[in-house]
């Protein structure tokens, strides 16, 4: 066999075989400069947004520039060095502006890769809660009217950075109501640039058998994974996954209960790649899941969603006690020896007021809509104040870690904090009043 190149990036080939000679033309993959490695294909504003890829041998001798298109011209957004495997990367924040956006890499003005983005704009999060906290709220069908829509931008311009949707149910009928009201809900709320969640109402079968209840948490986690993806999966602006755990039948017991729950998380977590969260209230974390370490382990994995009537603005309110000040506690996995809840999203009411936040509502029975409502109309229903609000426990960077998939519980979450040595003075866990960056 004699092998004769012929060009930079091609190899002739000649066998000779008797009085038959082959010839074959044989071409090398073909390397490029500079490589962008693929981006999701819709960004947020205000998104941290890592841009990287790859450079080869023509590249060496210059560090590669990295740049976003603005009007007509280019804006250098820094300069990225080359490491041993040829890799090279740069972290920057997405503009936030309702259009495209190209980012360009280059190497020298020879050499250069381009890709280009929708980028979806977001509101600011910001501290409009009670206490000065993230605020959100969830809805499901009870906040629709037939023939009416939610108004999601008002809902954005009245300071809700989160809105969280029930997604799926465990029982057919309900789960088809869920459906046919989230699909355009999500697309909606995202349009108007708040960050998403979606929960999931259990339904646990009686009888505590151990096949059927695996069966049962299987089937839930591919229902809720498959919703999930219908939705359009996760990304940096969607929260875990709630689990909704409430309505369980007395029959069932704690360890049944713990299977089930253990079995669908651990399903759910495998098919999606995110641990969900799980929502509860207080009497029933304390009393239907037992406190072995290994079960209290397995929860503290999770983040906590706690129900619990009260008003975040009261210092003397404690998320999870059972009346302030006199140190009665729900002993939950989530509470640490001093009866702190380490929780991450509280819904401290189901009275919020529906107009204020776009949603459709109508008088009870035997009043009129008032002249000032604007989303108020005729027909008996709850009223204005039926409608559950949320904050979070944490920072806008803490919630944007939370809602990109980077912030999980840690054992040391549920550390009791050190003492601070009389006389000394600390900062409020919660700022004031601050705006991400654009």
């Amino acid at each position: 066999m004699k092998q004769v190149a012929i060009r930079r990036r091609t190899l002739l080939t000649t066998i000779v075989t008797g009085s038959l000679m082959l010839t074959f033309v044989k071409a090398l993959a073909f390397v490029p400069a500079l490589t962008i490695t693929p981006l999701p294909f819709s960004l947020y504003g205000r998104q941290s947004v890592v841009i990287q890829g790859t450079a080869s041998e023509m590249c060496k001798n210059h560090p590669i520039g990295v740049a976003r298109k603005y009007g007509q011209s280019w804006r250098q957004l820094g300069v990225a060095p080359i490491d041993a495997s040829r890799r090279w990367r740069i972290t920057t924040r997405v503009p936030n502006i309702n259009s495209s956006i190209v980012f360009r890499a280059s190497c020298g003005a020879q050499y250069s890769a381009t890709v280009i983005r929708k980028v979806t704009r977001t509101t600011p999060i910001t501290y409009a809660g009670p206490g000065q906290r993230i605020l959100g709220l969830d809805i499901s069908r009870w906040q629709h009217i037939s023939g009416r829509t939610i108004d999601f931008r008002k809902m954005a311009n009245a300071g809700i950075a989160f809105v969280i949707m029930k997604a799926s149910d465990g029982y057919g009928p309900e789960d088809n109501i869920a459906r046919k009201f989230v699909l355009g809900d999500a697309r909606q709320a995202k349009a108007a640039g708040m960050m998403v969640g979606y929960y999931h109402m259990i339904s646990i079968p009686t009888g505590n058998s151990t096949p059927v209840l695996i069966a049962s948490a299987n089937r839930q986690a591919t229902l809720v994974s498959t919703r999930l993806n219908e939705l359009g999966g996760y990304d940096v602006r969607t929260l875990p996954i709630a689990v909704d755990v409430e309505g369980v039948n007395s029959s069932i017991n704690q360890s049944s209960l713990e299977l089930w729950t253990k079995t669908f998380v651990t399903s759910l977590t495998k098919k999606t790649r995110r641990k969900p969260m799980l929502y509860s209230y207080r009497s029933l974390l304390a009393s239907r899941y037992s406190k072995s370490q290994t079960n209290v382990d397995f929860l503290r994995t999770m983040h906590l969603w706690l129900a619990q009537p009260g008003n975040p603005a009261d210092p003397n309110v404690r998320v999870g006690q059972l009346r302030p000040n006199d140190g009665s506690c729900f002993h939950t996995a989530w509470t640490t020896a001093q009866c702190r809840t380490v929780w991450t999203l509280w819904q401290y009411t189901s009275r919020g007021n529906r107009d204020t936040y776009g949603i459709p509502w109508m008088p009870v029975p035997g009043k009129t809509c008032p002249s000032h409502a604007k989303y108020c109309f005729p027909g008996s229903g709850t009223g204005p104040l039926h409608l559950d609000m949320n904050v979070f426990n944490g920072t806008a960077s803490e919630f944007e870690q939370l809602a990109a998939g980077k912030w999980i519980r840690q054992p040391s979450d549920y550390l009791e904090p050190t003492p601070i040595p009389s006389g000394s003075t600390t900062a409020s866990p919660v700022s004031s009043p601050i705006v991400t960056p654009q």
